[in-house]
């Protein structure tokens, strides 16, 4: 289980209780709370449809019935985690500035242990122990020496890419302080570049890219989003200034860590990756995604049912891609071979649930993209720092969605949590308490 599962667990759990106890609990009166609803319903007519063959699946020691079962739970628990969470939400008085102040502390954390991890690349001994006393309690023992094996930061998180993907929900809000609270710019601009460089020092493509791109929306974008035109004309001076930040902290990471155990990794390598066809990482990740999508276009309507993939991608797998040990890996039939992962969620579901399951996902993000433009665009009822927390929840669920194209699973909380903020933040929050309190 993953570090965000309790609490969520002890929330939702008390919140049970108070259900029982007679307090109310609603849909939010959203259009994309309405197609989460028909998401999950059609979860279960493409079970029904495939019935059969998820009865016969089996692979790895695993059936397909069990899959189905493991990840229908899974999917149930992070739609009501996020029902919670709205409910939590909704009755703040100021949502978007509580929510900032948590993801804050989150980082705090995150940011602390790095410090750990870093001093123990560089050769301190202190900081090394004290890594090396902790780790246990957060990573499978089982595992641990591939957690420590390769130089990439994960901080408290599984993987590099895990931690890249809680980046790409906490860094505009991160950024955010340095746009609308000029009190706390003395600590906000070092926090922002201690955040760059530990994104950097994930050597994460995924991370990259979705930094770059938030950068663009906040940095760039936001002054010509604001209604303000003097808040404007400032946050443009800030943008450009965080642009050189950008610039300036990921080649001193790259020239300060450049010897401490990355080989000849460097940020240029890295990028220029990401179009190496003969890189078999990329043969592997992409021959993945092809693999869903020739399932998908074979099952276009009901998918194969969902949690399936895996007993199905090795009929579906492209030649070229067999050079990939990873992908010869995942087609093995043997017990204790790993499960085959898509690396992307929007080719898993088109597999799985067909093209209609993925474009009612798809169409669930953009209604509530789309409310969450239009009330941050807005200057009705709100002040220039509300419309730039607006902003920064945009750019926010920018992020996680990017993280949809490096990872597959559902069980990223970063979705089921940024649906559940902007459901709250684009909601009438006087009327929606009262609305909760009369019932």
């Amino acid at each position: 289980y993953e570090g965000a599962f309790y609490p969520l667990l002890a929330g939702m759990t008390l919140w049970t209780v108070m259900l029982l106890g007679g307090t109310r609990a609603y849909l939010p009166p959203h259009y994309s709370a309405r197609l989460l609803v028909l998401f999950a319903a059609w979860i279960f007519i493409s079970a029904l449809v495939n019935a059969p063959g998820i009865i016969s699946a089996g692979t790895k020691g695993r059936t397909g019935v069990e899959k189905f079962l493991l990840q229908t739970l899974l999917i149930l628990f992070t739609i009501g985690a996020s029902l919670f969470v709205y409910h939590v939400v909704i009755r703040l008085a100021s949502p978007l500035r509580q929510i900032r102040k948590w993801v804050l502390i989150s980082f705090v954390v995150c940011g602390t242990y790095s410090i750990l991890e870093i001093g123990k690349w560089l050769g301190v001994p202190l900081l090394a122990n004290m890594q090396g006393m902790i780790d246990p309690y957060i990573r499978d023992a089982t595992n641990l020496a591939a957690y420590t094996s390769f130089a990439r930061l994960r901080s408290v998180s599984g993987e590099a890419s895990w931690f890249a993907m809680y980046c790409a929900l906490v860094t505009p809000w991160i950024m955010s302080y340095t746009f609308t609270d000029p009190r706390s710019r003395w600590w906000s601009l070092p926090a922002l570049v201690y955040l760059l460089l530990l994104i950097t020092l994930t050597w994460s493509r995924a991370a990259y890219v979705i930094t770059a791109l938030q950068f663009i929306v906040l940095a760039v974008g936001t002054p010509f989003l604001l209604t303000d035109p003097n808040v404007r004309a400032r946050n443009r001076a800030l943008g450009a200034m965080l642009v050189v930040i950008v610039a300036v902290t990921a080649l001193a990471t790259a020239t300060i860590f450049r010897d401490a155990g990355f080989g000849d990794r460097s940020l240029t390598t890295i990028f220029l990756s990401l179009l190496d066809t003969d890189d078999l990482s990329n043969v592997g990740r992409v021959g993945s995604q092809v693999t869903a999508m020739r399932i998908a276009l074979d099952h276009p309507f009901f998918g194969i049912g969902f949690g399936q993939y895996g007993f199905h991608m090795m009929d579906y797998v492209p030649s070229w891609a067999l050079a990939s040990r990873e992908l010869a890996v995942w087609m093995s039939s043997a017990p204790d071979s790993p499960w085959a992962p898509v690396h992307g969620l929007y080719t898993r579901l088109a597999a799985e649930l067909g093209l209609v399951g993925l474009l009612i996902w798809l169409g669930m993000w953009a209604s509530i993209v789309r409310s969450v433009f239009l009330r941050a665009r807005s200057s009705t009822g709100q002040s220039p720092e509300e419309q730039m927390l607006g902003i920064t929840l945009l750019a926010s669920i920018a992020g996680v969605l990017l993280a949809g194209f490096n990872a597959d699973s559902l069980r990223f909380f970063g979705y089921w949590i940024v649906l559940a903020i902007a459901w709250a933040y684009v909601g009438n929050r006087e009327r929606e308490t009262a609305r909760m309190q009369s019932r």
